[in-house]
């Protein structure tokens, strides 16, 4: 029997397919693109002299003629010495790539501070070394179920003892996925050496418009509180006795005992004083009523945001990009006007000078944390109880649910949301009137449906 001997794409003998493969180049600039199955995907391996070894790499098509041309490209670069095949990216290397590039770009210090410490816990979670196409779906469920149990901490360390496990909510877990999911995507678009550092994120939907197979975890019931009216005027009416710290030069700054501190080599005691003024609460108050607007971009507002006519009237407010939003001009009504008026009286604000100076440093606004420092302090005055789940948010919500019989595109626009599904879903909420009104309203139209009928009826027989 005379053996079967293999040629390219098929045997001699009995015809049947085999493996087909391509070399570009001469030994050692040469890349080889082949299958591994008849007809199945492409793989290229070519020489790293960096690495002393074959390095091999999926092509992830079956297009003998693109592989073709991918293999002459890469034993061109062999050639001209450039390395060909680099290794398969993994979880640590993008995520350097990403903190060295990504990270620095981004305005807010805790976005910056938070990118670092998911980038710690995917790190110890999937491991440094782990490459990136190797993801899959137990890696995705294994981390929601171990996040949300409380086995991983924030930073990625495994928590042995089932005592000091504390469950960690939906949100707080997706949002370190979609952090993921955000570099991965950054990646594909990011080159090294005229090369993207992924082809493909793993964790991604399949195709545009199509459906993500991994479900993220979502919260059935997330505590969105809406403020009422009567809450806003208890805290506003509490809101002039919360003090902030002042120089002695400041007006309106006073002297006060706050308590009593030890001194001296001797330790003596004596009172603890500061100067004190009436903190920016009550107009930061006023303003978010007024306008809706988030807390963080009434902080940030300054004088050159005001906007005049030419008799010297307050028309208009500039709200800088929040949220991905552009920069907007909106119209103000006769009470934000009011308090505008009032805050550059106060504060002589002129130019680029935040109308909520900080007390270190005057060119700069004030925290969005010392804005709810003093908000909490209010709520504890005015003997308002906290409310679970949000602190400033609540009165935003308020400002979109007394205004969602206007036309949801104008609220959009006036409030700053970036989309009405967002605007719809999370900030308008139901009330007591406008569902009265919904339940009623089929009785109404009953209603006219019979005044409408008998009227009908009566000039029927008026006729006959």
């Amino acid at each position: 029997m005379t053996p079967r001997r293999r040629v390219k794409g098929h045997t001699r003998q009995t015809g049947r397919a085999t493996c087909w493969s391509y070399t570009a180049g001469q030994y050692p600039s040469s890349v080889e693109v082949h299958e591994r199955a008849p007809g199945g995907v492409l793989y290229a391996r070519a020489w790293d002299p960096a690495l002393k070894r074959q390095v091999r790499r999926s092509l992830r098509h079956r297009d003998r003629e693109a592989a073709r041309l991918y293999a002459e490209a890469e034993a061109k670069k062999l050639r001209a010495g450039l390395a060909a095949l680099p290794p398969a990216a993994t979880v640590g290397g993008v995520l350097n790539q990403y903190l060295l590039h990504a990270t620095p770009l981004k305005q807010a210090v805790q976005s910056r501070s938070d990118d670092r410490r998911r980038a710690e816990l995917w790190v110890r979670v999937l491991g440094a070394e782990r490459r990136v196409a190797t993801l899959g779906a137990a890696e995705w469920w294994s981390f929601i179920r171990d996040r949300s149990a409380g086995m991983i901490d924030a930073r990625g360390a495994r928590i042995a003892k089932a005592d000091e496990r504390v469950p960690v909510g939906p949100r707080t877990v997706d949002a370190d996925l979609v952090f993921l999911i955000a570099v991965f995507n950054w990646a594909l678009g990011w080159k090294v050496q005229g090369r993207p550092l992924l082809d493909l994120n793993p964790w991604a939907a399949p195709a545009p418009g199509v459906k993500r197979t991994l479900a993220r975890p979502t919260n059935p019931a997330p505590m969105r509180p809406i403020a009422t009216y009567d809450r806003y005027l208890a805290v506003r009416e509490a809101a002039p006795r919360v003090l902030m710290l002042a120089r002695r030069t400041d007006p309106q700054a006073h002297l006060i005992t706050t308590g009593t501190k030890r001194h001296g080599a001797r330790r003596t005691e004596g009172p603890k004083s500061r100067y004190l003024k009436p903190s920016y609460l009550p107009e930061l108050l006023e303003l978010i009523e007024q306008t809706g607007r988030r807390i963080s971009a009434i902080c940030q507002l300054r004088a050159d945001d005001i906007r005049r006519n030419r008799a010297g009237e307050i028309t208009a407010l500039r709200w800088r990009p929040m949220k991905r939003h552009a920069e907007q001009v909106i119209p103000v009504s006769p009470e934000t006007r009011a308090t505008l008026e009032r805050v550059l009286r106060a504060r002589s604000a002129v130019g680029a000078v935040p109308l909520f100076p900080s007390y270190r440093d005057p060119a700069r606004a004030i925290a969005k944390r010392q804005a709810t420092a003093w908000l909490v302090e209010a709520e504890q005055l005015a003997q308002v109880p906290h409310l679970a789940g949000g602190s400033w948010h609540p009165y935003r919500r308020k400002w979109a649910t007394e205004r969602k019989h206007l036309p949801r595109r104008d609220v959009k626009e006036a409030g700053g949301w970036t989309d009405e599904r967002s605007l719809a879903n999370c900030y308008e909420g139901a009330d007591e009137e406008t569902m009265m009104a919904v339940v009623t309203e089929p009785r109404k139209l009953l209603e006219r449906r019979a005044s409408a009928s008998a009227s009908a009826g009566a000039s029927g027989s008026r006729k006959t």
